[in-house]
């Protein structure tokens, strides 16, 4: 279960073009419009749609690939303003300052964009320094004290320990108190912290390995607090051990499933909630369904989301149907009125 597939060459190739595009100073002008507000935004869907295709035109694309890069849009504008919203107080309104390094999936490269911003000057150092101390680049940290001799040593330690503290509290709210331990015994910046990476696998679940509590509970917490799913988190997830992972998904089916219907791992959906069907509740399958809905309403189509939610709702436990297709939420529940229109799509789907 969960293999970390290679994208395929349409895709590479549509996210490559998209990039591009997306990131042009004008877009991102459009894409700053307060009426428009974002791509991923279904206001204005019309004109930034148009817009693109202008844009498109000179490069003569085959149909089937226009088509990806126009689909792209939604998932890169989301995208890079959940980096923004994570990285507001270094960044604020210098968005066209900033070089987004973008892979091959669609995503945001969090590290490598970070080691650019560490090395460039267009932020201020404090902000380098606490970018270096956040994405633990204990060299470029070193080198970056080199440029503000204002610091002493003392300063030094003090900025880099609260720098952590701050970053591992937004992680972890609630469990500073087991993460405190690992920033007060070292002598940041000169002696790193012992955990590891591996590969370009982000230090947060090997700083999770450090702790005294227990390590399921606090991935555990630390997931269901997770509003969307980043590159780190998703290069986190499938280099956890089998049994890791098996056990968050039992877990927090829930959580872990709206995450998969997150760009770009819609394609795994399936593949997980076969596996998930004892642990997850009728109730919770209804919400599934409203969120697929969602994804159709609001004209997302980076993902086949019609027949995505025709193969969910094939493959679910009949009474989990029956409870979907009995409910008049209307008389009862007013507070749930999505299954209303779930039931109304299901028939509009059959007929």
């Amino acid at each position: 279960m969960l293999v970390n597939r290679v994208p395929s060459l349409l895709h590479m190739a549509a996210v490559k073009v998209a990039a591009i595009v997306y990131m042009r100073e004008d877009i991102q002008d459009f894409e700053k419009n307060q009426i428009i507000r974002s791509f991923f935004n279904t206001r204005g869907e019309r004109q930034w749609e148009m817009i693109v295709r202008q844009k498109l035109l000179p490069c003569a694309l085959p149909t089937e690939l226009q088509e990806k890069v126009i689909a792209i849009m939604k998932p890169l504008s989301f995208e890079l303003n959940m980096w923004l919203k994570d990285h507001i107080q270094f960044v604020a309104n210098r968005r066209y300052d900033i070089y987004i390094v973008w892979n091959s999936f669609g995503m945001i490269d969090r590290s490598k964009t970070a080691e650019g911003l560490i090395n460039s000057n267009c932020l201020p150092i404090d902000h380098r320094i606490h970018l270096a101390v956040q994405y633990k680049m204990w060299t470029d940290l070193l080198d970056l004290f080199e440029e503000a001799p204002w610091y002493d040593e003392k300063s030094r330690l003090t900025l880099t320990r609260e720098a952590l503290s701050v970053y591992t509290n937004r992680l972890f709210p609630g469990f500073i108190s087991n993460i405190k331990f690992l920033v007060e015994r070292r002598q940041y910046p000169s002696q790193p912290p012992e955990w590891p990476t591996v590969g370009t696998v982000p230090k947060i679940f090997r700083l999770v390995e450090k702790l005294p509590s227990s390590n399921g509970f606090v991935l555990t917490e630390w997931l269901r607090r997770k509003d969307f799913i980043c590159d780190d988190d998703r290069i986190c997830l499938f280099n956890l051990d089998v049994g890791e992972r098996e056990e968050l998904l039992r877990k927090i089916p829930f959580r872990m499933l709206t995450l998969f219907l997150q760009w770009p791992l819609q394609t795994h959906f399936l593949e997980v909630v076969d596996h998930l069907w004892p642990y997850l509740k009728k109730e919770e399958f209804s919400k599934l369904l409203a969120l697929i809905h969602s994804k159709i309403d609001e004209g997302w189509r980076d993902f086949g989301y019609i027949d995505l939610f025709k193969t969910f709702w094939s493959r679910s436990p009949l009474h989990f149907q029956d409870y979907v297709q009995k409910k008049n939420l209307l008389t009862q529940e007013a507070s749930m009125p999505h299954s209303v229109i779930i039931n109304n799509f299901l028939k509009k789907l059959s007929s």
